[in-house]
């Protein structure tokens, strides 16, 4: 009985942020099963040999806190956060949440609309050619 656990970085599978979903694969008696970790990694950072991230050393006080800082910044300001219906902390906090929820479910009626105009006009123009009309 042989378990091995190797750890996967898709490359293919980039996000809009440049990073790669990171993912685990177990193997146990022959038998695998492979999930994702939940885990997105910049490709610079991946050591596959190693199975280990890259960390980023900071050597004086002020590189750590302003490190800090970008990451905070962006945690709150930046990061959808699918627990607060994919918002920011920043817009639940200044009590844009609810503006920007009815902002997108308006764009979302909007969009079925078009698509749906659009489905029933190409119904019509494809019902007519594929149609013989006998006069």
């Amino acid at each position: 009985m042989k378990l091995n656990l190797l750890f996967l970085l898709y490359k293919t599978k980039t996000n809009s942020t440049g990073k790669c979903p990171l993912r685990c694969r177990i193997t146990y008696n022959n038998k695998r099963k492979e999930f994702s970790t939940g885990i997105f990694i910049n490709p610079i950072n991946w050591l596959g040999k190693q199975q280990a991230i890259k960390l980023d050393n900071y050597y004086a006080p002020e590189e750590l806190e302003s490190a800090l800082e970008k990451f905070v910044h962006i945690y709150n300001n930046e990061r959808y956060h699918e627990s607060l219906k994919n918002l920011t902390p920043a817009d639940v906090y200044f009590g844009r949440g609810e503006e920007i929820l009815k902002e997108r479910n308006r764009l979302k009626r909007l969009a079925f609309e078009n698509r749906r105009n659009e489905y029933l006009k190409s119904k019509k123009s494809t019902n007519k050619k594929n149609h013989l009309y006998l006069k």
